[in-house]
Order: structure tokens, then C-alpha cells, then sequence
């Protein structure tokens, strides 16, 4: 068993954030002493696991056991 795993794929994106959120990016980045692709790439994995209607719309996308699995639309990814 490997000690270091490989690392996670990385894709490039160009988001614009409004000034008040781009402003709170770099505040809390100084804060915690990080960058801000750490923080965007922390905060999206933690807010869906504490938005119970958010949970219960993904459950209700994914297949259910033994059924085929269709693509989805580009409004259904996530």
C-alpha cells in the first residue's frame, strides 16, 4: 500500500465573485493563512452536507440500484 496517494484532478475555472465575497475570500484567506483555490475548493465539499434539501434533490438524481444510468443534462450536473 502506497504512503502518498495521487493527487486529486485539478480543472481550471473562471469564477467572478461579486466584490463583497471577493473581498471576504481574501480576508479569510489571510486569516487562515491559505490560498484562495484552498478555500474555494474547501467550502463547496463542506455546504452541501449542511443543506438538508440540497441531500434530499441529489438523492432523488442519482439511480436507483439495478437501473441504468443515463447522462445527464448540463443543468442536472453538479
Amino acid at each position: 500500500m502506497a504512503f502518498i496517494t495521487a493527487p486529486p484532478v485539478s480543472v481550471e475555472r473562471c469564477l467572478q465573485p461579486e466584490k463583497p465575497v471577493s473581498d471576504l475570500l481574501d480576508q479569510y484567506c489571510r486569516f487562515v493563512g491559505c490560498t484562495a483555490d484552498y478555500v474555494a475548493n474547501f467550502a463547496p465539499g463542506k455546504m452541501p452536507a449542511r443543506n438538508a434539501e440540497y441531500r434530499k434533490w441529489k438523492a432523488s438524481q442519482e439511480p436507483t440500484k439495478g437501473q441504468a444510468t443515463g447522462s445527464l443534462s448540463a443543468a442536472g450536473k453538479v
